[in-house]
């Protein structure tokens, strides 16, 4: 089957699946009311929701630069924006093809080859998977009551035998670790044969960039930078939740636990592979605000006014970088040129 077709079948089933999550999340939510609700917005928190979203988006290609300067390339801050951004609205589209689109941006316009970009880019992705757990732990350390007893209640109360779940959850375990052998077997029988291929050249090629862009991090003479840059970012992913709280008015008494609470399911979301979060958002973050005392109705709307927010976040400041970069790419072309 023609790799294209598989690719618009895998998109298209996500984005059904998307869809499909969203119904059931608002199938019974009325939206004439919600359509007169957004006329009572404090447009001017949003406004500043949209700032502290641009700036986060900065940090992250500021934190990028220094994942990329030990490997000896030192891309502009702004090719380094300009590529974080399209990439994000790609994904929007076509989820996970936003880091190939980002790497392909700062090869063409920074001339930093794409293994290498690549490489950083998968360090930088598993460092934010470590920070979303780190923060999950401290957000449960922090709440430990809250969630403890949804938890209790959830394992009392739950359906599902958990000593079966987890003998399937070992069984699979299993069966996954002699697939995992079985490759290796094969791969290590016939490499002679494998190593000739375009493909596993290709592939090797993305290994070393891989392997570049983590030692990046041992060779990192900016290791506090890079620190308190992360740090900084997620402070920012924070203020812009908390900030939306005040732009509607049922959200108002929600504070800095509530805020925590919707990053993390709004990162989770964001990472599953539907384009956009669409739905998943919607379902965890409402999900998360009913635990925090949110009516299910208010918890629906204001799921939507974030997901929009986030969403136009990402596409206003794309454009304003796409508009930008037609005038700072060719000047740069020009001075090459000299």
């Amino acid at each position: 089957m023609n790799k294209t077709l598989i690719s618009i079948l895998k998109n298209t089933f996500w984005f059904g699946l998307a869809l499909l999550i969203f119904y059931f999340v608002f199938k019974d939510q009325d939206f004439s009311s919600f359509a007169s609700e957004l006329k009572n917005l404090n447009v001017w928190w949003i406004v500043f929701a949209f700032v502290i979203g641009g700036i986060s988006h900065l940090i992250r290609a500021y934190r990028w630069r220094l994942l990329l300067e030990p490997t000896g390339h030192y891309p502009s801050l702004f090719s380094l924006f300009y590529s974080v951004i399209i990439g994000y609205v790609v994904n929007l589209a076509i989820p996970r093809a936003g880091e190939v689109a980002r790497c392909t941006l700062l090869d063409k316009n920074s001339k930093v080859p794409f293994e290498v970009s690549l490489g950083t880019v998968i360090v930088e992705r598993l460092i934010d998977v470590l920070s979303l757990l780190l923060i999950v732990l401290l957000g449960t350390i922090y709440q430990y009551d809250k969630i403890g007893s949804i938890i209790k209640d959830t394992l009392t109360n739950s359906p599902i035998n958990f000593q079966v779940l987890l003998s399937k959850l070992i069984y699979l375990v299993i069966c996954l670790s002699i697939i995992a052998l079985v490759i290796v077997f094969l791969v290590k029988k016939y490499l002679h044969k494998i190593s000739t291929t375009p493909f596993y050249q290709k592939f090797k090629k993305i290994l070393l960039g891989a392997k570049e862009g983590f030692l990046s991090l041992r060779k990192m003479k900016k290791f506090p930078q890079f620190i308190f840059s992360t740090f900084l970012m997620w402070i920012f992913y924070l203020a812009m939740g908390w900030v939306l709280f005040y732009s509607f008015e049922p959200t108002r008494f929600l504070g800095f636990d509530a805020a925590l609470a919707i990053v993390i399911a709004g990162s989770v979301a964001f990472a599953l592979p539907v384009q956009g979060g669409i739905g998943s958002y919607h379902f965890l973050v409402s999900s998360v605000l009913f635990i925090y005392g949110l009516d299910t109705d208010s918890g629906k709307k204001f799921s939507v006014l974030a997901h929009s927010t986030n969403i136009l976040d990402m596409i206003l400041f794309g454009i304003l970088a796409f508009i930008a970069g037609l005038f700072i790419f060719k000047s740069q072309k020009k001075e090459a040129t000299k």
